[in-house]
């Protein structure tokens, strides 16, 4: 309690303390929606270890400012139906959406063909690979 003050009076402890909470759930949602490779980019492009972390504010902003953009598209729609990933990266990154969400219903059409993707239509996270011989393609 402080003398002359009616009610209670911010700390920038706490209010750090509340900003760091609310980076963690922006975080835990990204996970949540099955978007855990974005939170992993973001994190690490500002923490290296617990010792040497990024101090500029306007990257932490910025970070903050890139995680609810991407929650709020995710959020638009939690449960498609269907997805189609047009190159080997977006099928990978799908593959990994869904498998973080255990979303096994989800239909995924992906392109191009890796060993991990062959594998992970074998395991039924695919429904369906579209192959190009780049060779014969004139």
């Amino acid at each position: 309690m402080q003398r002359d003050v009616d009610g209670s009076v911010s700390s920038l402890r706490f209010e750090l303390l509340r900003e760091g909470i609310e980076d963690y759930e922006y975080l835990w949602l990204l996970r949540t929606l099955g978007d855990a490779h974005f939170a992993d980019r973001v994190v690490s492009d500002l923490v290296v270890d617990v010792s040497a972390f990024s101090r500029n504010s306007a990257a932490l902003f910025a970070a903050r400012e890139r995680m609810a953009r991407r929650i709020e598209k995710l959020a638009a729609n939690p449960d498609p139906a269907g997805l189609f990933a047009d190159n080997e990266s977006s099928s990978v990154g799908a593959v990994q959406a869904l498998k973080s969400r255990g979303a096994r219903h989800v239909k995924l059409v992906a392109f191009d063909a890796s060993e991990q993707l062959v594998a992970d239509l074998a395991a039924g996270w695919i429904d369906s690979l579209v192959v190009q011989n780049p060779f014969q393609m004139g």
